[in-house]
């Protein structure tokens, strides 16, 4: 074969090559993100799904321009340091944790990938971060520490209940954000001539026997801590409230879904808007320890109208008319 012939076919095989190269240049990058939860998918749909709401929003699609590494401990909350190591060990660009627990043990699996946490009690007093202004590291995201969040909760119980003489706490005692919450909630009580009767809960059986505590003190209400294993027995405990007859306050609307009365608290929504948020800047070059740990800005208030009637209960009309969700 001559040179010219050579040369023609090279330039032939150049271009029908182009096309090909071409598309390859312009089809966009695929992304690799972990998600690390200490439940089960079922326990954490809802949040899932609104999650990748968010993502999709912002142009991310999950089996197109997105992978998504799901990794669930299944309430087996020993197993999070090595499905954190497992994230590693696939190459995501960043891990997204719900919990304390998962963030440190992503904490622990990586000091090198951005991990954004969001639903976090107290990132600093964790050791997650050293300041929520400035996090630096590779840690960045949303805390759930709310100043004055329980004393809004108790003003709500109050209102319903002006009689009330003995409330409940259900707290896990080994959590530092639940000691936090509950002291003013304690001296509002204490100043109102109301008891206040602490239920320390690490266990199911520990949520069962609380509730047998508060049959046989009198207790006229409950106030549930914010805790990821209160969350994952919240069918347990709406289920127990009614049956025990007690109106139920928590910081999350599935509790008041799942039969407790009412529910005041950071919106899921803005959570899951900023953790998203912070996923597409990071996957675009933005530093996670120059991105500020965010405090929620927006407040739901959700009301269970089956439940009140069900324990002869009336609602303030001012307390259902800024409810953002009432449950009939």
């Amino acid at each position: 074969m001559d040179f010219k012939r050579r040369a023609l076919i090279g330039l032939a095989s150049v271009s029908l090559a182009q096309p090909f190269l071409a598309s390859a240049q312009v089809a966009p990058s695929v992304r690799r993100i972990g998600f690390l939860e200490g439940s089960s998918r079922a326990v954490v749909a809802r949040g899932l799904e609104a999650f990748e709401q968010e993502l999709r929003d912002l142009g991310y699609t999950e089996g197109k321009n997105l992978i998504i590494e799901w990794q669930f401990a299944n309430g087996r909350y020993e197993d999070l340091d090595h499905l954190a190591v497992e994230l590693v060990r696939k190459r995501v660009e960043v891990i997204v944790t719900p919990t304390t627990q998962a963030t440190l043990a992503a904490q622990k699996a990586t000091k090198e990938i951005p991990i954004v946490m969001f639903s976090v009690g107290d990132p600093v007093g964790s050791g997650l971060v050293p300041s929520l202004a400035r996090p630096g590291g590779n840690i960045t995201g949303v805390s759930n520490l709310v100043t004055g969040l329980g004393m809004k909760q108790f003003d709500l119980l109050r209102k319903t209940l002006p009689k009330m003489k003995r409330l409940a706490l259900l707290v896990d005692p080994d959590s530092p954000p639940h000691a936090l919450w509950r002291m003013p909630i304690e001296v509002a009580a204490q100043a109102a001539g109301i008891q206040t009767l602490v239920l320390n809960s690490r266990t199911r059986d520990d949520i069962e026997r609380g509730f047998l505590k508060i049959q046989r003190d009198g207790a006229n209400a409950l106030m549930i801590a914010h805790h990821a294993f209160f969350y994952r027995h919240r069918d347990q405990i709406g289920a127990l409230a009614l049956k025990h007859k007690v109106p139920a306050m928590c910081a999350i609307r599935d509790y008041v879904e799942a039969g407790a009365l009412m529910s005041y608290g950071p919106s899921d929504d803005g959570f899951l808007r900023v953790a998203a948020s912070y996923v597409d800047r990071i996957l675009k070059g933005a530093k996670p320890g120059d991105l500020p740990v965010v405090q929620p800005a927006s407040f739901d208030l959700a009301v269970n109208v089956k439940t009140a009637r069900l324990l002869g209960l009336a609602i303030p009309q001012e307390i259902l008319s800024t409810a953002s969700k009432v449950i009939e």
